[in-house]
């Protein structure tokens, strides 16, 4: 069984290790280079297809924009619903006098910007899965592959292995 709480935490740590030293904007030509801020749609869906690689399970995006809201710069944001929870790894670039959010959101609450903007849910673009990846997904795939190869995030597809093979015992 995945720990989603601890693969989220595990993400987002790699995401901010890599933002730290630069390899994050290696991916590709993507524009937003001070993450998190511009990250969410990326990071929301690549975290749809490691999730369903994981569980086989379709997370539902949560897509939410205000052009009214004053005190932010970020008029729209995403972030994915699965099994009753609300994950959030970029909600941080909100942070302001108003809001304050931690790196990582996971859990059962609604999400706090879902108060103060409206939402739109739908089931995940699983890219290279539901979604055929073409080339404005290459960033998409260059960050899966990236982080499916890293050794904090192996340790959780070896758990659903390990798993698996108990199940068939």
């Amino acid at each position: 069984m995945v720990n989603i709480e601890k693969l989220c935490v595990d993400i987002r740590n790699l995401l901010d290790e890599w933002h730290e030293n630069g390899t994050l904007y290696k991916i590709n030509d993507f524009p937003a280079r001070n993450f998190p801020y511009g990250w969410c749609g990326i990071v929301s869906e690549v975290l749809a297809v490691i999730i369903y690689k994981l569980t086989g399970d379709v997370v539902t995006s949560v897509s939410a924009n205000d052009e009214n809201i004053v005190p932010m710069e970020i008029k729209n944001h995403m972030w994915i619903e699965y099994q009753g929870l609300t994950i959030d790894l970029t909600g941080d670039q909100f942070n302001n006098d108003k809001f304050i959010f931690p790196s990582v959101i996971c859990n059962q609450e609604s999400h706090p910007l879902s108060s103060v903007m409206s939402t739109k849910r739908k089931s995940a673009y699983l890219i290279g899965v539901t979604k055929k990846a073409n080339a404005f997904d290459l960033a998409h795939v260059r960050l899966i592959s990236m982080i499916e190869a890293a050794p904090s995030i192996k340790e959780h597809y070896e758990s659903v292995l390990q798993g698996t093979r108990a199940d068939a015992l």
